[in-house]
Parts: structure tokens; sequence; C-alpha cells
């Protein structure tokens, strides 16, 4: 089940916003509050990994979702391992 488009988001009119045009309008908003950092999309998919896992989806969902070929890659996510980790100890301190 890999996702081959690079359109993510659909608009109220029903049409496609490539994740290039997505990425612009966030840094243009980013601009208008003058912030200087600046968002690229594989920040964004790394973000979304992060956020899955530690929501509980189980890795192999989320590898699956963004269209990893095994959880190993989707493990190198460092941060993800990291926060697994820290859950796990604080889980068996408390045990």
């Amino acid at each position: 089940m890999g996702i081959t488009s690079n359109r993510i988001s659909a608009t109220l009119n029903d049409t496609y916003v490539s994740s290039r045009s997505f990425i612009y309008r966030i840094n243009d908003l980013l601009k208008s509050i003058q912030s200087e950092k600046e968002i690229v999309s594989h920040g964004l998919r790394h973000t979304f990994v992060t956020l899955s896992a530690d929501a509980g989806v189980p890795l192999n969902v989320v590898s699956n979702w963004v269209g990893h070929k095994n959880v190993e890659i989707t493990q190198d996510y460092n941060h993800i391992l990291k926060t697994q980790v820290d859950k796990g100890v604080a889980l068996l301190e408390n045990w």
C-alpha cells in the first residue's frame, strides 16, 4: 500500500494541494509572523511519525502509513526510539 501521490490535502472545493504548495504556504505564514524558522516536508513526516508512535499507534501500522518497506526504517527515526524507551523505563519503574 505505497502512496505515490504528492498531493497531501484537499481544499474546500475539492481541488488538491501538492506537498510543495503546502510547504510554501506554511513558510509564507511563518514569514508573516516574522518567524525565522522554515518548515520542510520531511520534518512534517518525522513529526507525524513521532506523534503517531507517542499516541500509541503500533510502529508496524505507522510504518505502513508512511510507506516504509519495513518497520526497521521507521525505527531509524531516533526520536521515536528515545520516547518509547523513556516510556518503557517509566512503566518499569512504576511497576
